[in-house]
């Protein structure tokens, strides 16, 4: 998790967890998760929660034709301009905090 990034929970024992802001004051974070516990049926925590939404419109099924074996095929490479261009920008997303590594992965 980012440094300017932290977790909250709005239920008890570590439950219904969210993701805040970690420079937020005590005042502010608990404002924040008061407005959340308040509005709380608006948030999804799984697909079934969403209301209106059809389980099939969300979740797909690849169909194979029996007897076919699932393939993957191997890994491309890109070339050597194409690779530094590819890092320079996954850097600079990362130094701006806008993404970052997922270590469970």
């Amino acid at each position: 998790m980012p440094k300017h990034l932290k977790y909250a929970y709005l239920g008890a024992q570590e439950m219904l967890p969210v993701i805040i802001a970690s420079n937020l004051t005590n005042r502010q974070e608990e404002n924040l998760l008061a407005t959340l516990r308040r509005h709380g049926e608006t948030i999804s925590w799984i697909m079934a929660d969403i209301k209106g939404l059809s389980p099939k419109i969300v979740k797909h099924r690849i169909h194979l034709n029996e007897g076919v074996k699932p393939k993957r095929d191997p890994q491309r490479r890109l070339n050597l301009l194409m690779q530094e261009a590819v890092q320079g920008e996954i850097m600079k997303l990362s130094d701006n905090g806008i993404i970052y590594p997922i270590f469970d992965s």
